[in-house]
Formats: structure tokens, C-alpha cells, sequence
């Protein structure tokens, strides 16, 4: 759900032993001096959006969870990690777990991860301050080798269904590729999960979606992993299949958001955010290097 908002937004415009997974009480909304003097930072991150962040077995999980601690460790201070549902946009999400707050009872995050990092977005959101981006995502295509061998063309799926989420980029990108011709095999699924599902029950010979979640969903089919190939480029034709994320605070916040930041560029520097990935199996894309 929130990779699709997330496009479309796009589109259209050692102080740590355990970490905390409690909720927060009181205001979130915290200076630097204040969160190091509280001895916890509030991070808020995605609920169910495995592999970047998900509870297993009464466990917060993922990637973007691990660079929570990274930044939570350079600040001195335990993470208190909050699992917040994706609304209609990241504009109403900013707007309720970053500036402002729901309507109706809970609060503002102190960092909120997981931000899609594109210039309008930022300008139509000035209530917040969005950087320090720590990885990048594409729209890659994963395929049975049996089916379709070592070397795929989208033109076989004018023969071979093809599974996608519904309503994502790679969607669009598929209902619109050679005039609308693999229209007729396009699966569409809820979620990613369920659409790697169709690819490993055979139902379908290919996958369209982004990397991170395409390979953890296919790590799970164990030593037939081997059974299908993941490209690592996005397909031809699709102009929007990569981006970059990051975090967010309030932009009252600047002293938080500095330290949030040079924390991130160190750990992308010194390979701890590419360790994160590699602890769920997963090639890490780093951001793109900031344009002089």
C-alpha cells in the first residue's frame, strides 16, 4: 500500500543494549537537547511493510528498524519504534505523524523514516525537513527460469502471465507497455506477498516490483531461490522506476534533523546501512551522490 502512494506522490508532484517497542506518552515533539535528556528518541516507520519494517513474533523488524538504532546510537539514546499506518498520500502522512498529529488521539513521531525524498514533495510540505537519504529503490522484473530461461524479454508475457501489485508503478508501466498487448496476463494482487506467491506456485512466469520487497519475498522459497532470475536494472521504457528515500522531522526541529543526518552519512559511508540490508538478504542500491 504505501509503495504505491509512495509513486504516485512521485509521479504527481554504546549507550543501546535493547530497543524499546513501547508506545510513547506525552508530546513527541522534541528539541535535540530535550530527546538526550529524556534518554529515547522517537522513531516512527511503516506498519507491515516488510523488508523495511514489520513485527514478527512480537518483534519490530527490518531495514529501516536497523537504521533507527544506527541513528539512535549516535544520539546517545535508546529508539522507541512506532509502527504508523500509511495514509492516502505522504502528504497526510507528514502531516500526521511528523507537524501536526491525527485528529483524534496520538501524536507526532520525533524522526519519521522511510520518506520519499523528491523536490516537490518536499516544497508543498514545508512544515517539515526531509534528507539524509540512506538508500535507493527500482522497479525491477523477477521471472521463472524454467518458463523463460536465463534471458526474459517483456514481449513474453504476451504469451506468460506476469504478476504485479495492483495499483503500483509497475502496474501502470505493464497495462500500458506494447499498446496495452499483456493486458490480458497481468495478475493483479493485493501486495507484493501475494503476487510473489503467484510466481512461486508457477501461475505466473514473471514479478514486476521493487527490488527490496521482490527479494525478501523470494528469499523465502529456500533453496529454490535458484529457480528464478532478478534483474537489477529497471525495465526499459520505465522513466520513474527508481528513487530515493530518507527521513523527516518538523521543521522547528533543525538541530535534530543535523545530527539525524550526519549520523545517516556516516553509516552509509562506513558500510553499516549496506549491513542492514544484507542482514535480510538484500542488495542494497545506495542514494545517488548529492549534486554539486
Amino acid at each position: 500500500m504505501f509503495m504505491r502512494r509512495t509513486i504516485l506522490a512521485l509521479l504527481s508532484a554504546c549507550l543501546l543494549t535493547q530497543p524499546l517497542f513501547a508506545q510513547s506518552t506525552g508530546s513527541p515533539g522534541d528539541t535535540l537537547d530535550e530527546i538526550i535528556a529524556r534518554g529515547t528518541v522517537i522513531i516512527g516507520a511503516y506498519r507491515d511493510y516488510p523488508p523495511y519494517s514489520f513485527e514478527e513474533n512480537g518483534e519490530i523488524k527490518g531495514t529501516d528498524i536497523e537504521v533507527g538504532k544506527i541513528i539512535a546510537q549516535a544520539l546517545g539514546v535508546k529508539p522507541v519504534f512506532e509502527l504508523r499506518n500509511a495514509d492516502e498520500n505522504v502528504d497526510a502522512d507528514l502531516r500526521n505523524h511528523v507537524w501536526r498529529g491525527p485528529l483524534v488521539g496520538g501524536s507526532v513521531v520525533n524522526i519519521m523514516l522511510h520518506m520519499p525524498l523528491d523536490p516537490e514533495l518536499s516544497l508543498r510540505n514545508d512544515m517539515v525537513v526531509m534528507g539524509g537519504a540512506y538508500a535507493s529503490e527500482k522497479t525491477i522484473l523477477a521471472w521463472s527460469k524454467s518458463a523463460l530461461g536465463d534471458v526474459p524479454t517483456m514481449t513474453d508475457f504476451t504469451e506468460y502471465k506476469i504478476a504485479v501489485e495492483n495499483d503500483s508503478i509497475a502496474d501502470f508501466y505493464l497495462g500500458s507497455f506494447a499498446g496495452g498487448g499483456i493486458i490480458k496476463n497481468i495478475l493483479h494482487r493485493k501486495d507484493i506477498a501475494a503476487a510473489a506467491q503467484e510466481l512461486v506456485s508457477g501461475e505466473a512466469a514473471g514479478l514486476m516490483g521493487p527490488l527490496s520487497q521482490i527479494e525478501f519475498e523470494l528469499n523465502k522459497a529456500g533453496d529454490r531461490r535458484g529457480n528464478y532470475g532478478v534483474s537489477k536494472a529497471t525495465p526499459p521504457g520505465l522513466s520513474q522506476g527508481n528513487w530515493k528515500y530518507g527521513f523527516a522531522v518538523r521543521m522547528n526541529y533543525r538541530d535534530l534533523f543535523y545530527a539525524t543526518e550526519e549520523a545517516i552519512v556516516t553509516a552509509v559511508a562506513d558500510g553499516r546501512v549496506a549491513a542492514a540490508f544484507a542482514k535480510y538478504g538484500l542488495t542494497y542500491s545506495p542514494p545517488p551522490a548529492p549534486e554539486e
